[in-house]
């Protein structure tokens, strides 16, 4: 019940409910081997218990805050259904942590990697026009796994996004992604799709014709990666992290690229902002010529 009004009423994602899934099966394991049979029987200490023995795991402040809003959220529905009388966990305080500023790539470095994926194949073109789309749009990885082709407006060069809670919103992509794509679209899906058990609409497909999966398009990137000789892992939050700083050190305002990335709060955006001053600083310390006068007065 509780996780169909996840999927029906809150139109979360397919990655956010395994998470929630998963999150429960945990709790309901150490429940059992605390030999208490019943969620309704778990009290404010018994939900201390648990959050002791998360600790006792060595897990990262984001996963434990992460677990205790899955059970939250959980009880919550419980008291709304009449099932439960009371939230365990509303007075349980998840542990602060300091949210690191996120991977992102230079664009000498985006221009390494994008240089060295091979595109003599059906596989590979696919390849390109991947990376193309996640760095042109910042695209979440799930609205990128789910993007089906009617939701791409080639006249228009916009991309019709579904994003959290099933939210809409257009992002436009450029002319060298709008080339891969076509070239992905006319040359390669249509081999690739031969091998399909269904004619289905999904925009990105494996080797056998499949849609691809959250897994598929991590170990893509991984091997693109790899091929490429990048020092740094890249994963699919790495290009939209890429996407949204590049944005704010050309210019773009904090507001606009909030939009287009999907955020509901533009507190979430501001973390690109910390990385862009750092990239100014970065900038100004080697271009402004007192800076370098500096440097050599260290250096004698």
């Amino acid at each position: 019940m509780f996780i169909d009004s996840l999927k029906n009423q809150k139109k979360y994602s397919l990655h956010t409910i395994e998470a929630y899934q998963f999150d429960l099966e945990e709790f309901s394991s150490y429940l059992i081997s605390q030999n208490c049979m019943n969620f309704n029987d778990v009290d404010y200490i018994m939900m201390r218990s648990y959050l002791g023995y998360l600790y006792d795991r060595s897990l990262d402040a984001s996963t434990i805050s992460r677990k205790l809003s899955s059970l939250r959220s959980f009880y919550d529905y419980l008291c709304t259904v009449n099932v439960s009388d009371d939230n365990p966990v509303r007075l349980i305080h998840a542990p602060r942590y300091q949210r690191k500023n996120p991977d992102f790539l230079y664009v000498e470095e985006l221009e390494q990697l994008f240089s060295n994926i091979e595109t003599n194949s059906e596989l590979g073109i696919r390849n390109r026009a991947l990376v193309e789309i996640l760095y042109a749009s910042g695209l979440r990885a799930s609205e990128v796994i789910e993007l089906q082709l009617s939701q791409i407006n080639f006249d228009d060069q916009l991309i019709l996004v579904y994003g959290k809670g099933k939210k809409e919103r257009y992002v436009p992509f450029h002319d060298i992604c709008r080339e891969w794509l076509l070239k992905y679209l006319t040359e390669s899906r249509p081999i690739l799709m031969e091998s399909a058990k269904e004619n289905h609409q999904y925009c990105f497909v494996n080797q056998r014709g499949n849609p691809l999966t959250t897994r598929g398009l991590r170990d893509i990137l991984n091997r693109v990666s790899k091929t490429s000789g990048l020092v740094k892992h890249l994963h699919p939050h790495t290009l939209r992290h890429t996407f949204a700083t590049h944005l704010l050190d050309n210019g773009a305002e904090l507001r606009f690229v909030q939009e287009l990335l999907g955020h509901e709060s533009l507190s979430t955006t501001q973390i690109y902002t910390h990385i862009s001053k750092e990239r100014l600083k970065t900038v100004y310390k080697e271009a402004h010529p007192l800076e370098k006068v500096d440097e050599i007065k260290k250096s004698s």
